[in-house]
């Protein structure tokens, strides 16, 4: 463990520095800022996590070394979302159906986002199971992830179809409302599924978009986020909503801690699912879903 410090400048312009404690462990990809005066913790502080920094330029400033990091900005996007939460406890030890280097793909694709800018967050079942069991739902087949759509730039669009690190499989309802893509984690689809929704900010609360067979279009109607928070899946750091309990209650009620995540299943030719699933319509041929290529195990 290192001592560093942080130098701010408010908006006075006068200069706020803020000790800090770095922990660096190199079987996580990221790194830990623990502010603290003196030797006891201040209550309104907390640990703030980013991933690791690599690159520093040396500036002398009045005698004294300074190490900035080559992407200032990168690195404030970071810091900014990087209040560390801790995941609730360990699972029940069951090896999950999803293989853990999985998530250091995952990791890869979130390094990728932020080339454009963009960044996604856990979401659904891979949310509850990083905060619930910190680890995947033992008995779930894909991972889910979202992004808030103003991320979803011409740029962006074109990079998540040339890229090394995930296929699209399928791509569901508008952009306006509802996207979501199906992917499959490889630079030929080889691997995992991950679902790719997009959140949506409404007047005081948040929808992602979805979808159901045979050809439902959902919202699944969330709290407004309050802000993006840091946890740690496996070694390796993901943004998660600060309002984590608030957001998985809104999806799998009170008693997520104890519960399984509910199947989706279509009964009598209606679509049940979570709680909060709302349908908002059905396709029609100007949404309707697209396939990009063909998926050996799933078909077309």
């Amino acid at each position: 463990m290192t001592e560093a410090g942080i130098v701010f400048q408010n908006k006075q312009k006068s200069k706020v520095k803020i000790l800090v404690r770095k922990l660096i462990d190199k079987t996580v990809d990221y790194q830990i800022l623990l502010p603290y005066s003196g030797r006891v913790l201040r209550t309104e502080d907390h640990i703030v996590a980013f991933v690791r920094i690599e690159s520093f330029s040396q500036v002398a400033l009045n005698g004294s070394l300074l190490f900035i990091p080559s992407q200032p900005r990168l690195f404030l996007q970071r810091f900014k979302r990087g209040r560390f939460i801790d995941c609730m406890q360990p699972g029940n030890g069951e090896s999950p159906i999803i293989n853990k280097k999985s998530i250091q793909y995952l990791a890869k694709i979130r390094d990728f986002f932020e080339q454009f800018g963009a960044m996604f967050f856990l979401e659904g079942g891979t949310l509850l199971g990083w905060y619930r069991d910190c680890s995947i739902i033992e008995h779930t087949t894909d991972l889910d992830v979202s992004i808030p759509i103003e991320f979803y730039t011409e740029a962006f669009n074109r990079s998540i179809f040339t890229n090394d690190y995930f296929r699209i499989w399928k791509q569901y309802g508008r952009v306006n409302d509802s996207l979501e893509f199906v992917t499959f984690l490889g630079p030929f689809g080889q691997g995992e599924k991950l679902d790719i929704f997009f959140n949506y900010n409404m007047f005081n609360y948040s929808v992602v978009g979805g979808w159901a067979p045979p050809d439902y279009l959902l919202w699944f109607k969330l709290p407004k986020c309050i802000g993006f928070c840091s946890g740690d899946l496996y070694g390796r750091l993901f943004a998660v909503p600060c309002n984590i309990k608030e957001w998985l209650s809104a999806t799998y009620g009170d008693d997520y801690m104890t519960k399984q995540a509910a199947d989706w299943e279509r009964k009598n030719g209606t679509y049940s699912g979570p709680q909060n699933a709302q349908i908002i319509g059905r396709y029609n041929k100007s949404d309707a879903s697209k396939t990009f290529f063909h998926h050996p195990f799933y078909g077309t």
